[in-house]
């Protein structure tokens, strides 16, 4: 029988939770990652000429490569599923917009301003943090913004590698033509790219200078607590991060603790096709029913070698496999 929408919510809030979690230290350590690389190497390219050709050219051809294959590929590299190879992919897709930004800035600012910081004496380091990347940096939060953006979107295929995230639910959704699940994992998806958004505005807007007649208003009351969001953000995405390095992960420690009594958690996957997924749920389902094991769902991870290179390498515990392909 079919379930109302409401129902079909409720049953699944916990999990969202969880995979919203998954899904925002994707975005965040990635996109921190991306900042940290990306701003160096515009700085880089704005003042050598001679390597900004091959740095662009090596970064634009990171963002040409298909989202699946990069993933495929860091996948066979590092040996290994999960989040590492996912942030990895992540990082390098937001590198282009940053590092263009960067150096789009950096070139736009007028060379009377640069004149004018020589001729009051300062070294090649003081024009740079003092007039150069203030005058930027605008232009640089902008290609921030669609770093970010992009890699809430992109970070939906981390499901397939067993990273988690929101692309649990698309992911299952398509395997089991289940339009509610597909929704229920973009909505989220969407909504949390423009909250991201939101709050890197919010950054920038919070570090703009207040005039001084301005210092009792509303506004300028909340420019510093402004400067907190993307804090928060990436506070929430580096812990669910050192949790998800715990031997047992956030999903299998929450589940844990709903259970009275719990002796512990086992991980469960499973490929990409639907009876793979509906045996998945069947085993998940027998044990939580049996036993006082609680059950991390790892489904949809791919082909017969992600789920037996999980297996052999203890990322997960069981999977159903075939004579055929075993």
């Amino acid at each position: 029988m079919d379930v109302s929408w409401g129902q079909f919510i409720l049953e699944r809030l916990p999990e969202l939770w969880l995979r919203t979690g998954e899904h925002l230290m994707l975005t965040g350590i990635a996109t921190g990652a991306a900042v940290l690389l990306g701003i160096p190497i515009g700085i880089v390219c704005s003042r050598s000429r001679a390597l900004r050709g091959p740095a662009l050219s090596v970064v634009g051809i990171m963002q040409t490569i298909p989202s699946l294959a990069m993933l495929a590929i860091l996948l066979g590299l590092i040996g290994k599923i999960g989040a590492l190879p996912a942030i990895i992919a992540l990082t390098l897709y937001a590198l282009l917009p940053i590092v263009r930004s960067t150096l789009t800035g950096l070139e736009g600012v007028p060379d009377r301003v640069i004149e004018a910081a020589r001729g009051v004496g300062m070294t090649r380091r003081q024009r740079l943090w003092m007039v150069e990347f203030p005058l930027a940096l605008p232009v640089i939060v902008a290609g921030i913004r669609t770093a970010a953006v992009i890699s809430v979107g992109i970070a939906t295929l981390s499901a397939f590698i067993g990273a988690g995230g929101l692309g649990q639910f698309i992911n299952r959704g398509l395997s089991l033509n289940s339009t509610r699940l597909i929704v229920f994992g973009a909505v989220p998806a969407a909504i949390l790219a423009l909250l991201v958004d939101f709050a890197i505005w919010s950054a920038e807007w919070g570090t703009q200078p207040v005039r001084q007649k301005e210092k009792a208003s509303l506004r300028a009351r909340l420019k510093r607590p402004a400067l907190a969001m993307p804090v928060l953000l990436v506070a929430l995405g580096v812990i669910t991060f050192v949790t998800e390095l715990t031997p047992h992960g956030l999903a299998m420690r929450w589940a844990s603790s709903q259970k009275a009594g719990g002796a512990g958690a086992i991980r469960i996957g499973s490929k990409e096709f639907a009876e793979q997924l509906i045996l998945a749920e069947m085993m998940a389902l027998m044990i939580e029913d049996r036993t006082d094991l609680s059950v991390d769902r790892r489904f949809g991870l791919g082909g017969t070698m992600i789920c037996h290179t999980a297996l052999t390498k203890d990322e997960i515990d069981l999977y159903a496999e075939y004579t055929g392909t075993g």
